[in-house]
């Protein structure tokens, strides 16, 4: 967020960070870790009605994949 706005209000403004391409890499690890984080909360939310519903686990490859991306997720967010 404070990179955007550095980019388009203050510091030295878009034609000193757009050629750089570190900020450039930054901001898209950035997009990439919110996109990821999105994908995760669309995996791990269907989960827990199903499970308060019926009382029935989901199989084995959905749980598996939720662990996965809890343990991604609690790795790349502050």
């Amino acid at each position: 967020m404070t990179g955007l706005l550095r980019l388009f209000f203050y510091a030295k403004g878009v034609g000193f960070y757009l050629p750089n391409p570190f900020f450039v890499a930054k901001m898209l690890l950035y997009i990439a870790h919110r996109d990821a984080l999105d994908h995760a909360d669309d995996v791990l939310h269907p989960l827990a009605p199903r499970l308060a519903e019926s009382g029935e686990l989901p199989p084995t490859l959905e749980i598996a994949t939720a662990r996965r991306l809890i343990h991604v997720r609690s790795r790349c967010s502050p």
